[in-house]
Order: structure tokens, then C-alpha cells, then sequence
């Protein structure tokens, strides 16, 4: 049976951002969608945000993003 995730054409790391440092990631399974939520910094805040994916290769914009003010 093949897995529903690729995992020899993943790269490290899955999820990145030019704008952004991410840390502390996690994520949950549900309807075949992955649901990840980490920290985010920039230069001028931190933020905890989300993003869905169904393959850890292609992920939506921010589902939220909470910046903490």
C-alpha cells in the first residue's frame, strides 16, 4: 500500500518563510487535512499562526495569525 505522503520527496525543512522565523511547530490530522500551527517571528513581533496542508509540500496562506497585542 503507498502512503498518502511522499515522504522521499519532502525536504527539510517542510515549512519555511522568507518574512518569518517559524518555531514550535505542531499539527493535527482531520478530513485528510493537515492542520499546523507554530510561532512565527519577524523583526518586530511574534505571532502564533496556522496553515493547512494535504502533502506537507503545498500549504494556504495564513488560516490565522495571532500577534499578541
Amino acid at each position: 500500500m503507498k502512503p498518502f505522503i511522499d515522504w522521499a520527496a519532502l525536504k527539510n525543512p517542510v515549512l519555511e518563510y522568507p518574512q518569518w522565523s517559524i518555531k514550535d511547530a505542531c499539527f493535527t490530522w482531520r478530513d485528510e487535512t493537515f492542520y499546523v500551527f507554530f510561532s512565527a517571528f519577524d523583526q518586530e513581533r511574534s505571532s502564533v499562526a496556522a496553515v493547512t496542508t494535504k502533502d506537507f509540500r503545498k500549504f494556504s496562506d495564513f488560516q490565522f495569525r495571532f500577534d499578541g497585542q
